[in-house]
């Protein structure tokens, strides 16, 4: 045989091998070389990962060569969604992986149950009195705790601080004075409209479809204490909390003090007028600084504070949401046990990396005490003024399951965008009738699903109202 054909038979030899290894189970699964257990990690926000590889790589250096493990960061981005169930629908999930912690892949056994295991109950402890309030599957009355919560979606109310100073609405040291109560929000949107200027007071993108949770639904929570009119203590349904904060907006919009043409306004014109230095106030979420630090960097100085009420002196918890952790797949731990899956799985969880996170402003963690003495150090100080929010925060929980007979097709946003904006029908009555059927729909939801368990949604003890 001459070299040629030698040649070509080891070749062929290799790449043989080469298929025949990445058919067998590819890189995104938890695997050992020598001495080295590799366990991939799935992730999908992108804007972090700069300084997740940095600290990934410390790990890995440290920690990680101590233990025998090596953590593959994977970063999918905006293609993560698709990429995931591709991946999952072939049997072949990564070791730890976001956006996983659902019903379907408990009930199919894709992810661990962590209670399952002694030394992950004993760390669960550390979430005690904040793991009852998260939102984690519940599969045929059970609750299976296949995550935890690491930071938060925090909301309030964004001012242009530049806006105000020229309008007069400054404390006793000359700070521009942002609003407490509607009363004081109707006011101030008066008087920092000046239409010929072209800026006005507020802004209201209506044609968004998160406008009434951002702009209404969460206000009236802070005003209330029910998220979407629902009663935790009662299991029932009273919307009559959300008619002062709309009946307030109806006000600005009657005064001409919001921007003209809300309507027909998406979320992101109105963030780029409000970046512009054209509005002086816009309800808002954290994710909001990142916008107006890079896709529209801000022209003006601006800050974050919580949401105004109804009344000053009755107030209750500022709404957050909490995100997960990620969720550990069986099959990882089929491959090479809990224990060193579990360590990464501690480690991407932790407090020590949710503080360098935090710093970056790349998070807000879950739980205030974990940054309270760090909370100034953010690079991002708008994303420190919403961290703040958090120490009178609470969990924005999933409302029981309902069929309000006679409300086809409307929920309470579209009621909000459309009745009430338009101002079709008294907003008291249209509530009032809206709270009866939802609260009626319990019953015909549990008749049509008699397995439906009802118990993590009623709390006779639950009590959000600060002190």
């Amino acid at each position: 045989m001459n070299k040629k054909k030698i040649l070509s038979l080891v070749m062929s030899i290799v790449m043989t091998g080469t298929l025949l290894a990445s058919c067998g189970g590819g890189t995104q699964n938890a695997s050992t070389d020598e001495d080295v257990t590799v366990i991939s990690l799935w992730v999908n926000n992108s804007h972090s990962k700069s300084v997740m590889d940095e600290l990934v790589n410390e790990w890995n250096n440290t920690t990680g060569k101590e233990k025998g493990i090596k953590i593959d960061y994977v970063v999918k981005g905006d293609d993560y969604t698709s990429q995931l169930e591709m991946a999952l629908n072939a049997d072949n999930p990564p070791d730890i992986f976001l956006k996983g912690a659902n019903a379907k892949n408990v009930e199919n056994g894709v992810v661990a149950t962590l209670t399952d295991y002694p030394k992950a109950v004993e760390w669960l402890k550390n979430y005690e009195g904040y793991i009852e309030y998260y939102s984690n599957p519940y599969y045929k009355g059970e609750q299976k705790i296949v995550t935890v919560p690491k930071g938060v979606g925090v909301y309030g109310l964004v001012y242009n601080k530049d806006m105000f100073k020229a309008a007069g609405i400054v404390d006793e040291n000359g700070e521009a004075k942002p609003p407490k109560t509607y009363a004081e929000m109707i006011e101030y949107a008066k008087k920092l409209t000046n239409p010929e200027k072209k800026e006005y007071g507020i802004i209201f993108p209506v044609k968004w479809s998160g406008w009434t949770t951002t702009d209404i639904i969460y206000p009236a929570l802070v005003s209330g204490g029910k998220n979407s009119g629902y009663d935790r203590k009662t299991g029932t349904f009273d919307y009559s909390d959300i008619a002062p904060i709309m009946n307030a907006i109806l006000q600005i919009k009657h005064d001409g003090s919001c921007y003209p043409g809300a309507e027909s306004l998406d979320n992101d014109p109105a963030r780029a007028l409000f970046a512009e230095g054209r509005i002086g106030m816009k309800f808002s979420g954290d994710y909001d600084v990142g916008v107006f630090t890079n896709q529209f960097p801000a022209k003006c100085d601006w800050g974050v504070v919580e949401y105004p009420s109804e009344n000053a002196d009755v107030r209750y918890k500022n709404p957050m949401i909490y995100t997960e952790g990620g969720v550990i797949s069986t099959k990882a731990i089929e491959r090479v046990g809990f224990e060193k899956v579990f360590e990464v799985y501690k480690w991407f969880n932790s407090d020590e990396l949710v503080r360098e996170l935090y710093k970056e402003g790349l998070i807000i963690p879950y739980k205030y005490d974990i940054y309270e003495d760090i909370v100034d150090e953010c690079k991002m100080p708008q994303i420190a003024e919403f961290a703040k929010i958090t120490e009178n925060g609470a969990n924005v929980m999933a409302n029981i399951n309902s069929r309000p007979e006679g409300f086809t097709g409307q929920s309470i946003q579209s009621l909000c965008a459309n009745d009430f904006w338009y101002e079709k029908k008294p907003i008291e009555e249209t509530l009032a009738e809206y709270s009866k059927a939802c609260t009626e729909g319990i019953a015909t939801y549990i008749e049509e699903n008699p397995d439906y368990d009802t118990s993590p949604f009623i709390d006779p003890d639950w009590d959000i109202r600060l002190k």
